[in-house]
């Protein structure tokens, strides 16, 4: 489209922009889901590297800002940022065989986390993170 100034008289291209419905079923494009890890949760993980060897663990996460931690186990620490959780039991005191950490990302806002976990001796394998309550 083509504009003609009325005090100058030039002409310039003007752009035109239409807003245009979506049809219905038709959903717009939105940013990954911001992750809310507060509450029990049960991981379970392909390293199966849990007390006695098991695959699944529960925990108590509670959420302050970025932060993860659970208040009783002073080792659990991990980080928020958007869709991205990042959890670790690190252990310090000469049993850092013991630690444990995984990566992940939820697409739910936090009821599901789903990534890769490693271990204190080098294993690794990947873990899903389910909520089960406040």
């Amino acid at each position: 489209m083509m504009i003609r100034s009325a005090r100058t008289g030039m002409v310039a291209a003007a752009i035109v922009l239409a807003l245009v419905p979506l049809e219905a079923g038709v959903a717009a494009a939105s940013p990954a889901a911001r992750a809310h890890v507060d509450g029990v949760y049960r991981i379970k993980s392909t390293d199966c590297y849990f007390p006695g060897g098991t695959c699944t663990a529960v925990f108590d996460i509670e959420q302050d800002g970025r932060h993860l931690y659970d208040t009783s186990d002073r080792h659990l620490r991990g980080r928020v940022r958007r869709s991205h959780v990042k959890i670790a039991e690190i252990y310090h005191d000469g049993v850092s065989e013991d630690s444990w950490g995984v990566v992940g990302t939820t697409q739910d806002g936090g009821l599901t986390i789903s990534g890769t976990m490693w271990d204190g001796i080098g294993g690794q394998g990947t873990f899903t993170m389910k909520y089960l309550r406040p």
